[in-house]
C-alpha cells in the first residue's frame, strides 16, 4: 500500500513537471526565477529519491518514476532559460 501511494505521489509530481515544461515553452511564466528554483528543487528531490530507492531498498518500479521525474525536471530547467531558445531560433533562421 505504501508503494501505491508513493507511485500516485510521483505521478502527480511528474504531471506538475510536465505542466511547468509547457509553461516555459509557451513563455507564460510570470515569476521566472521562482519557477526555475522550484524546478531545480524538485529535480534534486527526484534524484535523491532515486538514489534512496537504489541504495536502501531493492530497485522497485517506483525507481523508474523517480528517474522520469528527474528527467522532466532537467528538461523544465533547460526550458526555463529563454536565451537558449532565442539563440537556437536565430541559428535556425539563417
Amino acid at each position: 500500500m505504501e508503494n501505491l501511494f508513493e507511485a500516485i505521489m510521483l505521478c502527480c509530481l511528474c504531471v506538475g513537471m510536465a505542466v511547468m515544461i509547457v509553461r516555459f515553452a509557451r513563455q507564460k511564466s510570470v515569476h521566472l526565477k521562482l519557477d526555475r528554483a522550484i524546478v531545480i528543487t524538485f529535480g534534486v528531490g527526484f534524484v535523491l529519491g532515486a538514489i534512496g530507492k537504489a541504495v536502501i531498498t531493492p530497485v522497485e518500479w517506483t525507481f523508474a518514476l523517480y528517474v522520469v521525474g528527474a528527467y522532466l525536471s532537467y528538461t523544465a530547467a533547460i526550458f526555463s532559460f529563454p536565451q537558449f531558445r532565442e539563440k537556437n531560433e536565430v541559428s535556425e533562421n539563417e
